[in-house]
C-alpha cells in the first residue's frame, strides 16, 4: 500500500483544485511561512475523518472552506481526496487503487465515499485500521506531536503501540460489540417495564419470562438474572412508578412525558405552563397520518373512493383543501392509488406552509432545502404544473428521491439542483416564491420520531445561526413583489420568531405579510401577524413554524 496522490479542492487556502503527487521515497514539501504547508497535513487528517475542528486550528467546519478574496467568491464546500496504490491488498479493499473522500458543507454536515461509492465514518476508520493511517494514528505527527506522545499516560502509549502491532482493530470490535451488548441489555429492560407498566392484556409473568428469553437469545447470560430481577421487583412494588413533586413543575412534566427537562423549561418559559403540558401530552399520543391529493390526476372525492376501495379510511381535512386524514393504511407503498400518483403523505402543517406560500401557475420557485420534496409537490399542484421549480439540497441521494416522487406524481416543472443553501449563488434565477423551510431541532414532529427527545444537542447554539444565514441567502433571490415563507418543523423561539425578528430588522426591504388564518387554526399565544407557531393541541397537526414576507423596491 502506498499513498500516490492528494487531492485538495475548497480547503482553506486551496480555492482551486490542487494535486500532489507522491512517488517512490521520501516528498518533501518546502515553503515559507503563511504559505499553506500546514494546511496539507490538515488535510490528511480531515480526510480521515477529523470531528474536531481545533485540532485542525479553527473553530468550527465551514472554517475550513475557502472563504473568497477580494477576487474570488467564497466556496459552500470543499472536498479532499486521498489516493492509494493497493495493489498488494493491505487494504481491505477489491480495488487496486483506493480513493477516499470526505466533502464537507457550510451547514456542519460531511460525507464520505471509497471509491466514490457512499461510506461511513466507522467505513473510512475501519478500512484503515491497523495501518497506522488514521487522525490519530502514528504515521501524522503533527506540530508539538512528538513531546505529547513521550509525555502521554502509559495508556496513550500503549495505544500507538498497539495501532503499530496490528492489534488496535480487534480491540475495536471488541468495545464495539460490548456497547452493542450493553444497548441490547437496555432495550430489552425498556420493553419489559414498557409491558409492565402500559399493557394491560400482557400478564406480568409473561413479560418477565418473554424479557428473559429474549435476553438469553441474544446471549446475554449474564443480564437475563438482572433483568430478571429488576422487572420482578417492579411486578411486587405497590406503586409501580411514583412521579417528582408536582411543585417542582418542569421536573415533574419531563418525568411524566419523558421529555428532556431543559425542553420543558423552554416550552414553559416560551408558550406558559398550560400550553407547554398541552403540547407534552399530544406529543407523546400517535400523529395522524394526512396526505395531499395530486390535484394533477385526481379530485379529493374520486380520491377518497378509490382508497375506501383498497381498505382506506379517508376524511377531508377542514381547513385546507385537497388534504385528507388517513387510517388502516398499513404499508402506504403497497397501495394502488399510491403507486397510480394519486396522492402523496404530508402532514397538514407542511400543506399549510405551501398554501400561504400562494404559488402560481407561470411562477418561478426556489425550495431550497428541498428534500424529501413534498413541498415542492404541492407547490407544482398549485401552479397546475406550469412554470419552474428549482427543488435544492446538498446531498445529491436525496436529489434523487426527489427526482423519483415528480415522476411517479407526474410532475414535470421541477428541476433539482445540488447546492449549499446558506452560501450566496449567482447562478439561481431571481424567483417569484421562495420556500425556505430550514433544517431544524425537529421539536414539533416528536410523536412522529419519538427517539428525538434522546439527542445530545436538541438546543443548539449553532443552529439558529445557521438557519439565520440560509434565510438571508435565499432572500437575495427573491424578485420584488415576490413571497418568501421561511418555516420549521420545530418549538423552539431562538428557531423560530427570533431569526425572523432579526431578518426585518437587518433587512429594510422586507416586510412581514398578515397570514391569512383558515377556520380551526388558531394561535396558541401572542404572536406577529405575519407567522403562526402551530400546536398539536390547538390545530391538530405537527408542531410547526410558518412566517411570510414580501420585497420591496429598494429606495
Amino acid at each position: 500500500m502506498q499513498l500516490t496522490k492528494l487531492e485538495i479542492s475548497g480547503f482553506k487556502s486551496f480555492a482551486k483544485k490542487t494535486e500532489l503527487i507522491f512517488k517512490n521515497g521520501i516528498t518533501g514539501i518546502l515553503g515559507p511561512n503563511g504559505c499553506g504547508k500546514s494546511n496539507i497535513a490538515d488535510a490528511f487528517r480531515f480526510v480521515l475523518g477529523e470531528q474536531n475542528a481545533r485540532a485542525l486550528r479553527g473553530k468550527r467546519i465551514d472554517d475550513f472552506i475557502f472563504g473568497g478574496t477580494e477576487k474570488r467568491k467564497p466556496l459552500s464546500y470543499c472536498e479532499v481526496s486521498m489516493y492509494f496504490d493497493n495493489s498488494d491488498g493491505l487494504l481491505a479493499s477489491p480495488f487496486s487503487e483506493v480513493v477516499v473522500t470526505r466533502r464537507a458543507f457550510r451547514s456542519g454536515e460531511s460525507e464520505y465515499s471509497i471509491n466514490k461509492t457512499p461510506a461511513r465514518l466507522r467505513d473510512i476508520r475501519e478500512l484503515f485500521r491497523d495501518t497506522g493511517i488514521g487522525k490519530d494514528g502514528y504515521s501524522i505527527i503533527g506540530q508539538g506531536r512528538v513531546s505529547e506522545i513521550l509525555s502521554d499516560r502509559s495508556d496513550d502509549r500503549r495505544e500507538v503501540f498497539e495501532e503499530a502491532a496490528g492489534v488496535m482493530k480487534y480491540r475495536a470490535r471488541k468495545e464495539e460489540a460490548e456497547r452493542k451488548l450493553q444497548a441490547t441489555a437496555k432495550n430489552i429492560l425498556r420493553l419489559g417495564i414498557l409491558q409492565l407498566l402500559f399493557m394491560d392484556k400482557v400478564p406480568d409473568s409473561a413479560a418477565v419470562n418473554e424479557s428473559v428469553n429474549l435476553a438469553k437469545k441474544h446471549k446475554l447470560q449474564k443480564s437475563s438474572g438482572f433483568i430478571n430481577g429488576i422487572l420482578r421487583n417492579i411486578t411486587r412494588a405497590e406503586d409501580k412508578y411514583t412521579l417528582p413533586d408536582e411543585k417542582d413543575r418542569a421536573r415533574y412534566l419531563s418525568v411524566k412525558y419523558s421529555v428532556p427537562e431543559n425542553i420543558v423549561k423552554l416550552w414553559i418559559n416560551s408558550y406558559g405552563e398550560n400550553n407547554a403540558e398541552q403540547l407534552l401530552a399530544s406529543l407523546n399520543g400517535r400523529a395522524k397520518i394526512c396526505c395531499r391529493v395530486n390535484t394533477l390526476r385526481t379530485d379529493a372525492d374520486t380520491l377518497i373512493k378509490k382508497l375506501s376501495d383498497e381498505g382506506v379510511v379517508a376524511e377531508k381535512i377542514p381547513f385546507i383543501n385537497n388534504a385528507l386524514y388517513l387510517e388502516n393504511t398499513g404499508s402506504v407503498e403497497r397501495l394502488r392509488a399510491y403507486k397510480s400518483g394519486l396522492f402523496h403523505i404530508q402532514d397538514a402543517s407542511s400543506q399549510l406552509c405551501v398554501n400561504f406560500l400562494d404559488a402560481k401557475p407561470r411562477n418561478i420557485m426556489l425550495d431550497v432545502c428541498s428534500a424529501p420534496g413534498g413541498k415542492s409537490f404541492s407547490a407544482a399542484q398549485y401552479m397546475n404544473n406550469r412554470g419552474r421549480i428549482f427543488s435544492c439540497d446538498m446531498f445529491d441521494h436525496k436529489l434523487k428521491l426527489i427526482s423519483a416522487g415528480a415522476k411517479r406524481l407526474g410532475i414535470t416543472c421541477i428541476s433539482t439542483l445540488l447546492r449549499d443553501a446558506s452560501t450566496n449563488d449567482t447562478a439561481l434565477p431571481v424567483a417569484d416564491r421562495i420556500l425556505c423551510d430550514v433544517p431544524c431541532s425537529g421539536l414539533g414532529i416528536m410523536s412522529r420520531k419519538p427517539e428525538i427527545r434522546y439527542k445530545d444537542d436538541l438546543i443548539s447554539n449553532d443552529l439558529p445561526d445557521l438557519q439565520y444565514r440560509i434565510l438571508c441567502a435565499s432572500a437575495d433571490n427573491l424578485a420584488v413583489g415576490g413571497k418568501l415563507v421561511y418555516s420549521t418543523c420545530t418549538l423552539n423561539p431562538d428557531e423560530n420568531n427570533k431569526n425572523t425578528k432579526r431578518f426585518l430588522e437587518e433587512h429594510p426591504d422586507f416586510y412581514g405579510i398578515p397570514l391569512k388564518l383558515p377556520n380551526g387554526i388558531t394561535r396558541a399565544f401572542d404572536e406577529e401577524p405575519y407567522e403562526i407557531t402551530l400546536m398539536p393541541h390547538t390545530c391538530g397537526t405537527d408542531g410547526f413554524y410558518i412566517s411570510l414576507f414580501g420585497k420591496k423596491a429598494s429606495n
